[in-house]
């Protein structure tokens, strides 16, 4: 079942367009991945964004809000659902 949640991301800053924000997050193994995401997306006071998941025992299957919808594999620390 895939719940909607917010992945804590090690960076933020702004895109290519107004309405979009770069994101930098970490995989499960710890290397870092950038994605551009809409800006309504991300809690930049925070410091994450907005994700689908799904629970996989020792880790976290997280499917972030960019265009082809991306999944990577995140550590269970790295999600919170509020």
């Amino acid at each position: 079942m895939i719940k909607s949640g917010w992945l804590q991301c090690e960076c933020i800053v702004r895109g290519m367009f107004s309405d979009e924000l770069a994101v930098v997050v970490a995989r499960s193994n710890g290397v870092q991945e950038s994605y551009f995401v809409l800006a309504e997306d991300v809690d930049r006071e925070r410091g994450r964004v907005r994700v689908g998941f799904r629970d996989a025992g020792a880790l976290i299957w997280a499917t972030l809000p960019t265009p082809d919808q991306v999944t990577i594999p995140v550590q269970k620390s790295h999600v919170a659902t509020s």
